[in-house]
């Protein structure tokens, strides 16, 4: 087998095993740690959690070494603080809680959702992990889709958005806000034995969306998949306004445009039917 394949493979798989660390066998044995009332969370696992972080998203070496700074006391007693400031409103905010990781070189606010996210994660109200893919998807509304008149497949092109998150408080609550509300309407009027949608499922949608592009899937309207030919330049699934030289406040001013032109048209419609 090739050199290059083979190392693709191995890293593939790398990338699986972290995965399942990640959203199986690392919150199922917080879990049963909190019940034995042990430390909650390692260095060693501290420094795992950055690793699958920077392998999803945008590439942040220095982040392994400001994790990897830490001391093992300090990062497993900001753990145990950080579970113990959850509030027993599950509705609240966990601002206690992200504070608590914040001594932590390297923590910021995504990756302290991130590890609240895990070491929640057989909790029956998971915290959600404050992902650039999450933000993108229900904050800025800015997800791949075909026009309302495609009459044939379409192709996925790599996107041109660029995000720009500022990873404040204020954003993860936005988000923390969009999560649950998405949650709850999905999980309304469940059947017996029906599996509920979980913060993780909302995430891992948020990163197919994000990354869909390189995953060779086509959209389709109403017609089967169609390959183009060699010559013709394939449709792209068009993107809501998001550009690289605007801010995300700009973005969401330029979604509040749209919205209150399109209700002001709604509003004119109506009132040339009532004539």
């Amino acid at each position: 087998m090739d050199s290059d394949i083979q190392t693709r493979i191995n890293d593939l798989n790398k990338f699986l095993e972290l995965d399942r660390w990640r959203y199986d066998d690392l919150p199922k044995s917080i879990a049963s740690r909190r019940t034995k009332k042990a430390n909650v969370l390692s260095k060693e696992e501290a420094v795992s959690i950055m690793e699958w972080k920077i392998t999803h998203g945008h590439s942040r070496p220095m982040l392994m070494g400001l994790i990897r700074s830490n001391a093992e006391s300090l990062v497993s007693s900001c753990a145990s603080a950080a579970l113990d400031a959850l509030s027993k409103d599950s509705e609240e905010f966990p601002k206690a809680s992200l504070d608590a990781l914040q001594p932590l070189r390297g923590v910021g606010p995504a990756t302290a959702s991130l590890i609240l996210s895990i070491m929640t994660g057989c909790d029956t109200r998971q915290i959600p992990f404050y992902s650039d893919d999450a933000f993108l998807w229900l904050c800025l509304r800015a997800y791949p889709k075909v026009e309302d008149n495609a009459s044939e497949a379409v192709k996925v092109k790599p996107s041109p958005v660029v995000l720009k998150v500022r990873y404040t408080l204020n954003e993860y609550r936005e988000l923390w806000d969009a999560c649950n509300e998405l949650q709850g309407r999905l999980n309304e009027g469940l059947e017996v034995g029906q599996e509920p949608v979980s913060q993780n499922d909302i995430e891992k949608v948020a990163y197919v969306l994000h990354n869909i592009d390189v995953s060779g899937f086509q959209l389709d309207g109403s017609v089967p998949v169609a390959e183009p030919s060699d010559d013709a330049e394939p449709e792209t699934v068009k993107l809501e306004e998001v550009v690289e030289d605007k801010t995300v406040g700009e973005v969401r001013e330029g979604r509040n445009l749209r919205k209150r032109r399109s209700d002001v048209g709604g509003a004119q419609e109506k009132k040339r039917k009532i004539k």
